[in-house]
């Protein structure tokens, strides 16, 4: 294949971006190495959760994933870590990966395991998307598939005092230690006025066979991933300001040591994004980057390398 050597990134208008989403093969596997034996799905780059769900379940099984049916497996979800509602039974995405194919900018395609390539394959497991090369393919562990439990809880602000509504939420707060400890994960959203609970899951069955690396490791012991918005996009881009600037600061008070977040869901303004998202593996991380991509030519605006570019307000990058 072609080399990418000396192309220059932009993020304007006629920048070059690789469309993967018609990479749309699915292999399932007997997969059998010295770190795993069991079931496994290979999963070209384009495949969707909902494509990689029914595939799993047309086989008696279940993979790890998060809730939004279009996004992709093999990219920057399970690159940036990845959770979902069975977190809490399986352990984040990046920790299902088994095989990762990849194109580096020089044009090389590479397999990356645990016993091949071993720094391409720590750093494309939750070390961030798109930026060590181009991931054709990922193939991942896959589990009986099990009963599961859920449900939905809802209430309002109508007819009590604000004292009382939030007094509820403080209890349901507090009683979150209990689920996660029952192997359950659960996702809500509330504002001055309402509260929703949609859903909490728990899985039937439990495997302690999991890997313990994740690039941010602070997310092993993390019982709560916290997004501070509203379900309106343009007001949300009205606001990054308040957000970057006050909101998200207050939240990071209330994490121990330095705060950290969940690179799928940041803040793509965080000033201090590299130890935020990446925590101590960065500067590890960079010298992976230089290795497979030396003249930093896959770009993204909190993907490890880019603070070698400025972006210029049409959108071009000019080197720092």
């Amino acid at each position: 294949m072609q080399s990418m050597r000396g192309l220059r990134p932009t993020i304007r208008a006629g920048a070059l971006a690789l469309w993967t989403h018609n990479l749309k093969n699915i292999d399932v596997l007997d997969y059998e190495r010295p770190y795993y034996f069991g079931k496994a799905l290979r999963f070209s780059a384009g495949i969707q959760l909902s494509e990689a769900y029914q595939a799993a379940h047309d086989q008696g099984l279940v993979v790890m994933g998060g809730t939004r049916p279009t996004v992709g497996l093999a990219g920057g979800y399970t690159q940036g870590t990845g959770h979902g509602l069975s977190v809490s039974k399986l352990r984040f995405s990046a920790n299902q990966a088994l095989e990762w194919e990849v194109v580096t900018v020089d044009g090389d395609i590479l397999v990356a395991t645990p016993e091949e390539n071993i720094d391409l394959f720590w750093a494309l497991s939750g070390g961030g998307g798109g930026t060590y090369g181009i991931v054709l393919s990922l193939t991942i562990k896959a589990y009986p598939d099990q009963r599961t439990a859920a449900a939905n809880l809802t209430w309002t602000n109508e007819d009590i005092s604000q004292e009382t509504y939030y007094a509820m939420i403080q209890r349901y707060i507090a009683a979150l230690p209990k689920l996660l400890d029952a192997g359950g994960t659960s996702i809500w959203l509330n504002s001055n006025d309402f509260f929703q609970m949609s859903p909490a899951v728990a899985m039937a069955y439990y495997s302690a066979d999991f890997p313990t690396y994740l690039v941010n490791p602070v997310f092993r012991d993390a019982s709560a991933s916290l997004v501070v918005g509203t379900s309106d996009q343009a007001q949300n881009l009205a606001s990054k300001e308040l957000m970057t600037e006050t909101l998200v600061p207050i939240l990071s008070e209330l994490i121990p040591g330095v705060g950290y977040a969940y690179l799928n869901e940041g803040d793509p303004w965080e000033p201090n994004w590299q130890q935020v998202f990446y925590g101590d593996s960065y500067w590890r991380l960079l010298e992976i980057k230089e290795k497979f991509d030396p003249d930093r030519v896959l770009y993204g605006r909190t993907s490890v390398g880019s603070e070698a570019w400025t972006e210029a307000p049409d959108g071009r990058l000019c080197q720092s």
